[in-house]
């Protein structure tokens, strides 16, 4: 049967009233409710919507009408838009409005809200419209991404195997069902997220997507080329380098340049990154060097290579020995600190110095003529480094006297560079003055701040003050016996070894004597010096040792024991670090000996055994010594490594005949007593401006004389009178050899009977002359400065001091003399003769016990001797010092 019946209605008829967003509601049209807004009407009217089967032009193919066409009309008047709303139940995410303007239909949506089954669409006048689905007939479109890192040419695409690859796909109809893709044609598998490569080489992915209408996308490719694999890197060494070649680090230098290449056969090479020692890593674009601030040492440089793809390598590395230190040079002699007298030189002479470097090469010893020579001439070359020693021999005997530069380089393996100078003169110094007025056989020499002259006038048994002119003033006439050294303190006091009398004798400035000092402890002085706190420092010749005494007269002590032969000379040096020196002219051992303030023994100087018998010598500002080399009749330098720079044998076209003394003035003007030629030659710049010495003055100063010798017989108990009283003074000894031999011959009781009796005999006497010249000793006294004290050795009591009398010395040594009896009687059975022998026999088999109490007539002419046949020089000097030792 039927089951309905449908007929159509006739259309709404809707009053459109006047007003602003005027919504009128046309009803259901067909299954569709339609709806309009008009945003002003102007004249109210009707407004309609109805169906139509046909309309002048069919919707695109893309579109699938829902329901029918619709015709909306209105007889309002309005202004603005109108926006049209429709309802149905069959409407989805690809419906549309569509309406009919200028003969095609537009799609005016714009909104879709599928909860409420509602399109919205917007015109600007009524006509024909529809509501249509967007049929889905086109596939999708698929992209792919590649991340990073990626390095791409105009040709190819290069990424590593951390490389993320993305696929993403748009429908905007039906919407994407799903994406695949397959590499290197091994089958589509579809895409769920992104994705990376591992092999290497060159790789072809293939894509596509299907949307939900069953549209599949066109089969899409990309080539990529696939790098896992870093650069490699490599560094090179520019010049200066050095490789020992025993697997140590190459040295280099700042001045070698490093270059840094690498190869990447793929992606190709980013950049090239270093670092030195514990640095940042900093790029590498230019060749580089290790900046002169680092140190010297190892040092480690490290490098590496990145490519185009991110792809690293593994840190590389190299060791270096850094070495921008120049090696150390420096000559010490010559040296470039030398002034005056110090830079003359001739003969062949050793260069010392030093060359030194942690990576020697090489060095070389030049000379050229001049302060700025132009040219160069080579002395010596060697690989071989040098610490204080030689460097050369330098022949100067061939080239002219005049001032000379001597140059000394010295090169590392990597061309660090080292250079000194010192400045020369090849030749004797100037000669500037000769003095022989009656000057008989001048010993040791000194010259005050004026420049007045202290010569030690041995045969005239004085010390002759000079000025240039010759005029002179005797010093200790009368008073000395074959004076030797002489020495000034700095108050202008003089000091002279009185070599006969084994005593220093002190005078004031104008030549009046002061004091005796050193009675009992010297055995023949020779030279002296005066150090800056008043010691005085002397020569104990036949004591072979160094005595010091303080400036009161009291012995400080000795230095040189066991270590000295005959010291003749000794000058007190202070090195720049004001450290205080003894040098010590050893005469028969034929060198120098040098001590330490302390007595400590620092070095001896031979000369490679040339000198024989050295005299008078002075050490010089920078520590060169100039030696009186006595039998060798000439005067030499020595660097202070004993090198004979300079030998000077001659003046004024004479040559020297035994000097004996030398010494240096304030302007390093060298004074040489030239002995046996009776001279004092003066060799420098220029001498110094000296007042003459007022010509009646001459001869005049003397000590008066007194009973001083007398004081120092009793004292001493030895040297009791002299040249005047000689005969007094045997007869007096040989009473007492003669008591003596009569004391050992008898018992012990009876020696002490004798002995005693000779005690009361003596101090009779004594006291006979204490009270007949006790005003005139105690004056004599007050200048007793040698001995203040006499001391027991044995128990170190006091027996006498400068405040008792003449009378309590002599009984004090009497007690003294105790201990030596005792000894005596202790040896009662040994036989008398040996007894004898044991006491006045040589001491050591050096003569000293002989030499002491002669008056050394036979010193003096042992020189005179030397001065007659120069080529006999060497054997007498020895003949002599084996017998009777000058």
């Amino acid at each position: 049967g039927i089951i309905n019946i449908s007929y159509p209605l006739p259309p709404l008829l809707v009053n459109t009233p006047v007003g602003e967003n005027i919504e009128v509601d046309l009803g259901i049209v067909d299954g569709t409710e339609i709806k309009a807004v008009f945003s002003k009407v102007d004249v109210e009217g009707i407004t309609t919507a109805e169906s139509l089967v046909e309309v002048p032009i069919p919707l695109p193919p893309k579109y699938e009408l829902l329901g029918v066409y619709y015709d909306i009309t209105t007889t309002a008047s309005y202004s603005g838009s109108i926006e049209v709303r429709m309802r149905r139940e069959d409407i989805t995410e690809r419906s549309k409005i569509l309406h009919f303007e200028d003969g095609q239909w537009k799609d005016i949506t714009t909104k879709l809200d599928l909860a409420a089954k509602t399109i919205y669409g917007e015109t600007a006048f009524l006509s024909y419209f529809a509501v249509a689905n967007l049929k889905d007939i086109t596939p999708p479109v698929t992209t792919i991404s590649i991340g990073e890192p990626k390095y791409v040419t105009a040709e190819k695409t290069y990424i590593t195997s951390t490389t993320l690859i993305t696929l993403t796909a748009t429908d905007d109809i039906s919407g994407i069902q799903y994406i695949e893709y397959s590499i290197q044609n091994t089958g589509y598998k579809r895409y769920i997220e992104p994705f990376v490569i591992y092999a290497d080489g060159e790789i072809i992915i293939k894509y596509r997507s299907v949307d939900n209408a069953g549209n599949i996308e066109a089969e899409k490719s990309i080539t990529l080329i696939l790098d896992n694999t870093s650069p490699v890197s490599s560094i090179t060494m520019g010049q200066p380098q050095y490789d020992y070649k025993d697997g140590t680090p190459i040295v280099v230098s700042s001045r070698t340049q490093f270059t840094i290449s690498a190869v990447d056969e793929l992606s190709g090479v980013q950049y090239i990154e270093y670092r030195i020692g514990n640095t940042e890593y900093r790029k590498y674009t230019e060749p580089f060097a290790i900046p002169i601030t680092y140190s010297d040492g190892e040092i480690i440089i490290k490098y590496r290579s990145v490519d185009n793809v991110l792809n690293t390598e593994e840190e590389k590395s190299i060791k270096i020995i850094l070495d921008n230190t120049s090696p150390v040079v420096e000559l010490l002699s010559p040296s470039s600190d030398l002034t005056g007298i110090e830079q003359n030189i001739n003969g062949i002479i050793s260069v010392v110095g030093t060359a030194l470097d942690l990576h020697f090469d090489y060095y070389k010893l030049e000379y050229g003529a001049g302060e700025n020579p132009s040219s160069w001439q080579l002395i010596s070359t060697s690989t071989n480094q040098v610490s204080e020693g030689e460097l050369g021999k330098w022949d100067t005997t061939t080239l002219p006297e005049g001032i000379y530069t001597l140059r000394l380089i010295a090169f590392d393996k990597v061309e660090n560079v080292s250079i000194t100078t010192a400045k020369v003169v090849i030749g004797l110094p100037k000669f500037l003055l000769a003095i022989l007025d009656e000057l008989s056989h001048p010993d040791k020499i000194t010259v005050d701040k004026d420049g007045y002259i202290y010569v030690a006038d041995r045969e005239n048994d004085c010390v002759k003050k000079l000025d240039h002119k010759g005029n002179y003033m005797k010093i200790g006439e009368d008073i000395l016996n074959k004076p030797e050294g002489v020495g000034l303190d700095s108050s202008g006091n003089i000091y002279v070894g009185s070599r006969n009398k084994s005593v220093i004798e002190k005078f004031d400035s104008q030549g009046n004597y002061v004091a005796t000092i050193g009675i009992y402890y010297l055995n023949k002085v020779c030279g002296l010096k005066v150090d800056e706190n008043g010691d005085i420092v002397v020569a104990d010749r036949n004591e072979d040792f160094v005595r010091i005494f303080r400036g009161d007269g009291s012995l400080k002590y000795t230095i040189g024991v066991e270590e000295l032969n005959k010291p003749e000379d000794v000058f007190i040096y202070k090195d720049k670090r004001g450290d205080k020196y003894y040098y010590v002219a050893n005469r028969n051992a034929d060198n120098i000996k040098i001590f330490n303030e302390y007595g400590g023994l620092v070095k001896t100087i031979d000369c490679g055994k040339s000198l024989l018998k050295p005299d008078g010598l002075l050490v010089t500002q920078n520590g060169q010594i100039i030696v009186a080399d006595s039998n060798n009749s000439r005067v030499v330098k020595l660097d202070k490594y004993g090198n004979i720079t300079l030998t000077i044998d001659i003046a004024e076209n004479i040559k020297f005949n035994h000097p004996k003394g030398v010494c240096l003035d304030s302007l390093g003007n060298l004074y040489i007593a030239d002995s046996m030629n009776k001279r004092i030659v003066i060799f420098g710049n220029k001498l110094p401006d000296v007042p003459d010495l007022p010509v009646e003055e001459a001869k005049k100063v003397k000590k008066e004389k007194t009973n001083i010798e007398e004081l120092e017989e009793a004292i001493a108990n030895k040297e009791k009178y002299w040249e005047d009283k000689k005969k007094e003074r045997e007869e007096f000894w040989n009473k007492k050899r003669k008591e003596r031999d009569d004391i050992l011959d008898l018992p012990i009781k009876k020696r002490e009977e004798a002995r005693q009796k000779a005690l009361k005999e003596r101090w009779k006497h004594l006291e006979d002359k204490e009270s007949k010249g006790k005003n005139s000793q105690e004056n004599n006294s007050k200048g007793l400065v040698g001995v203040t004290t006499v001391i027991d050795p044995n128990t170190g009591e006091v027996i006498w001091d400068s405040s008792k009398n003449l009378l309590e010395l002599h009984k004090g040594l009497e007690k003294l003399n105790v201990g030596i009896i005792n000894q005596l009687n202790n040896n009662q059975g040994q036989d008398k003769e040996s007894e004898r022998s044991g006491k006045s026999g040589e001491r050591g088999g050096k003569g000293k016990t002989e030499d002491k109490g002669k008056s050394d007539k036979d010193h003096g002419k042992s020189d005179e001797e030397h001065g007659k046949d120069k080529q006999n020089n060497g054997n007498n000097g020895n003949n002599n010092n084996n017998g009777k030792k000058k």
